[in-house]
C-alpha cells in the first residue's frame, strides 16, 4: 500500500482539513496533484479538495479501495486465535469473501464443483475455493455497487454478456482478490459495470483493459434535473474524477462518452439503470 493512499486514509477519516507541510509524504502529494493551500507550516484543504484527495486516493489503487471507508484488518477467525476477543478486527464479517453470481448458462467452479444461481441469489466465498482456471474460460462482468448483486438477474446484458459471472469488485481485502482475478482475465472476457458518471468511469478506465458496460442510449439519457435519472448534486461532487476520466480516456467513444457527461452534468447510479432496464452495451475499455 502506497503511503500516499495511508496519509490520505489518515486525513479523511480523522475529519480533518489541515496536515503538517513538514510531512515528506504530504509534500508529494501536493507537488503531484497542487492541493492544499500553504499556511504556515501546514497544508489547508477546502471541501472540494478533500474530495478531489478521496478521488486521488481512489486512482492510487486503480479505483479498488475508498481511503474514506478503507479498514485494514483480518477476519474475525484469524484473530480468534490471536485474542481472546475475536471483535478487535475492524473487518466486516463477510469483508474477506468474494460475492458472486452466474447468469445464462455461466457456472463458477467452487473446490472443483460447478455452481450457478437463482435470481435473488448470490454466492459468498472464500477466493481460495475459486477455480481460477476456469473462470477465465468465461465471460467475467465485475460490478460496482454491491447493492445490485442480489438483482443482478435484472441487469439488462448484451447479448455477448448474457452469459457470464458476475463479480462485486469488493471493499477492503475483497477488493484485492477481485483485482487479481481481473488482471488474470482475458480483456475479451472481462466487462466492468459501474455506475455512469465520472467516477464510475474513471475507475473503469483506469483497468485499461476489458470492456466497459453503459447504456446502450447513452447520447438520448435525460439528464435535467426535471428527468429523474441524474443526480446533478453527486456530479458536481466529481470534478477530480471526471479530470482523471478525462484523462483518461483514449478513445473516441470514450471521449464522447465524457463530453457528454459534461456538457448535461450527468451522474446515473446502476441502480437506476437496473431498474429501469435500460440496456447495455459494451464499449471498449482499451486505451
Amino acid at each position: 500500500m502506497k503511503a500516499e493512499f495511508k496519509a490520505i486514509t489518515k486525513l479523511l477519516q480523522a475529519g480533518k482539513r489541515e496536515v503538517a507541510r513538514s510531512s515528506s509524504v504530504w509534500k508529494r502529494i501536493h507537488e503531484e496533484t497542487g492541493l492544499g493551500a500553504v499556511r504556515g507550516n501546514k497544508f489547508l484543504f477546502s471541501e472540494d479538495e478533500l474530495d478531489k484527495l478521496r478521488q486521488f486516493g481512489r486512482a492510487l489503487t486503480g479505483g479498488e479501495l475508498d481511503p474514506l471507508f478503507y479498514q485494514p484488518a483480518g477476519p474475525r477467525m484469524d484473530m480468534a486465535e490471536l485474542h481472546s476477543n475475536e471483535k478487535f478486527t475492524s473487518q466486516s464479517v463477510f469483508g474477506s469473501l468474494l460475492l458472486l453470481a452466474t447468469a445464462g448458462n455461466a457456472s463458477v467452479f467452487i473446490n472443483g464443483q460447478p455452481s450457478a444461481t437463482q435470481p435473488g441469489s448470490v454466492l459468498a466465498v472464500k477466493p481460495s475455493v475459486v477455480n481460477r482456471e476456469a473462470l477465465t474460460q468465461q465471460n467475467l462482468i465485475v460490478i460496482e455497487n454491491g447493492s445490485l448483486m442480489p438483482d443482478w438477474h435484472r441487469i439488462v446484458l448484451p447479448p455477448a454478456w448474457q452469459h457470464a459471472v458476475l463479480l462485486y469488485r469488493g471493499h477492503g481485502e475483497n477488493a484485492r482478490d477481485v483485482n487479481q482475478l481481473a488482471q488474470a482475465q482475458p480483456s475479451d472476457r472481462l466487462a466492468l459495470y459501474y455506475d455512469f458518471d465520472p467516477a464510475g468511469m474513471a475507475m473503469a478506465l483506469n483497468w485499461g483493459k476489458g470492456n466497459i458496460l453503459v447504456p446502450q442510449d447513452w447520447p438520448g439519457l435525460d439528464c435535467s434535473a426535471a428527468g429523474g435519472l441524474s443526480q446533478r448534486g453527486t456530479y458536481r461532487q466529481q470534478h477530480a474524477a471526471l479530470n482523471m476520466a478525462q484523462a483518461a480516456a483514449r478513445t473516441d467513444q470514450q471521449r464522447s462518452i465524457m463530453a457528454f457527461m459534461a456538457d448535461h452534468e450527468c451522474a446515473i447510479m446502476q441502480e437506476h439503470i437496473t431498474t429501469r432496464a435500460l440496456p447495455l452495451v459494451a464499449i471498449t475499455g482499451s486505451k
